[in-house]
């Protein structure tokens, strides 16, 4: 199999079970997640690259994340703004961690906070909702 992205291509060689395992995400224009490690050829040749994990790119951002962190500035934070992203989180229950940053940039103070009473599934959709709020995120 060859791959390539911008920057350039790289062959794949699967074998037996690996071929069969990976065979299916292999189709035109589908952005790929590849995990793996260089490996001298067995007739100790050119390196090549050995595929350790393959999976659709779009599926491994819930599975790698841990938590989303919302950072705030604290002039923008009021009760409709918490009600809102209270909203958006009872939408979007998940798993991943809900982190809270609160700055103040007169000040250089920063708090950093974590929620205990929500978890939330930080997908595209939550990403967008929060992203409407007009709230900063980095995911974890």
């Amino acid at each position: 199999m060859t791959i390539q992205d911008f920057r350039g291509s790289i062959e794949l060689k699967l074998f037996n079970e690996d071929y069969k395992k990976y065979k299916d995400l292999f189709t035109i224009s589908e952005a790929l997640y590849l995990e793996g490690f260089y490996q001298m050829g067995w007739n100790g040749g050119e390196y090549t690259f050995q595929p350790k994990d393959i999976r659709l790119l779009n599926s491994i951002g819930e599975s790698m994340t841990e938590s989303i962190t919302l950072q705030m500035p604290v002039e923008k934070v009021n009760q409709k703004l918490i009600a809102q992203i209270d909203a958006v989180c009872q939408r979007h229950g998940g798993s991943h961690k809900l982190k809270l940053q609160i700055y103040d940039r007169h000040e250089d103070i920063l708090l950093s906070l974590i929620s205990s009473a929500r978890r939330v599934n930080a997908d595209s959709q939550f990403i967008e909702e929060i992203g409407a709020l007009g709230i900063k995120y980095k995911l974890n």
